[in-house]
């Protein structure tokens, strides 16, 4: 599963006794800026791996080695085992490689890649590039469970690019220690206003965070702040929102199934809407119908 949404794609190079790893243990979703990569191999394996890129890169690692070793520029050689919840961090221009011998058992890791560039645009953000050091499976802090909720960009079929950019952007922000901005702005009334009547004509569509940031002018960073300062919810949950109560509308006045509600509303499949409607109103939309009926 690739979705080709962005210029930055994983560039981690993987090899398996000599030949490229298997496809089909590489999953990978982009975005503007960002690309998310969960590799997973079953059972003892092999493999030997390589990178340089002038893309950053941030990795969660849930893999056991019988042996490996891996080097980072001219740094020493590390030769760690018990990689379970660490966080690797290579900055941009950085190289890498070695090889693993991993044990039996599943293991994999999820990576991050983004765009430097285009991140201090949108962030302000105030470092230098020469200032960013690699980190090699460091333990700790707050990134190990922030990466670790991308894998519900896999295992939810119905995740949409809104949650997904959001997540790609904290990430971001965490791995580079950036400074919290003062007195985040709000957005004017006419900003608002294009933006909340965006979301309504295309509410059965995939919102990005692009797309709203678009409407308003600004780049995803500031927009999301301003939006939550100016309406007291993020993006997501605001226009979550909207789809709960647009297919709470729908079910009252309407005969169309829960199946075409979903797909009117934005949720992509009936499973999602029925997690959703039941957290929100705390009961099916079935149940909702009969109710009000």
């Amino acid at each position: 599963m690739i979705e080709k949404q962005s210029g930055i794609q994983p560039d981690l190079c993987l090899r398996h006794a000599g030949r490229p790893l298997d496809l089909s243990s590489r999953l990978s979703r982009s975005w503007r800026g960002f690309a998310v990569e969960l590799v997973s191999v079953d059972g003892a394996s092999e493999f030997s791996f390589q990178r340089v890129s002038n893309t950053h890169y941030l990795a969660l690692h849930d893999i056991v080695l019988d042996q490996g070793q891996i080097r980072v520029d001219d740094l020493a050689m590390d030769q760690r085992r018990d990689l379970r919840g660490t966080i690797t961090f290579l900055p941009s221009g950085c190289s890498v490689q070695g090889w693993s011998a991993a044990t039996a058992r599943t293991n994999s890791f999820t990576a991050l890649y983004f765009d430097a560039t285009l991140l201090r645009e949108e962030m302000d953000m105030r470092y230098r590039e020469a200032s960013l050091a690699p980190v090699l499976y460091a333990r700790g802090g707050p990134l190990p469970a922030t990466m670790s909720k991308f894998q519900t960009v896999f295992a939810d079929q119905a995740l949409d690019s809104l949650h997904a950019e959001s997540a790609c952007l904290i990430a971001a922000i965490e791995v580079l220690s950036l400074p919290q901005m003062q007195g985040a702005g709000r957005l004017t009334a006419r900003q608002t206003s294009a933006v909340i009547d965006y979301i309504g004509d295309n509410l059965a569509c995939d919102l990005s965070l692009s797309d709203l940031a678009g409407v308003a002018g600004l780049s995803r960073y500031h927009f999301g702040r301003a939006f939550k300062t100016t309406t007291g919810q993020s993006p997501y949950a605001f226009i979550l929102q909207r789809r709960v109560d647009a297919a709470a509308e729908m079910m009252a006045t309407s005969r169309m199934s829960v199946e075409q509600v979903a797909e009117m509303c934005g949720f992509r499949t009936t499973a999602n809407l029925r997690r959703k409607f039941q957290q929100a109103k705390g009961m099916t939309p079935l149940a909702f119908r009969r109710s009000v009926q």
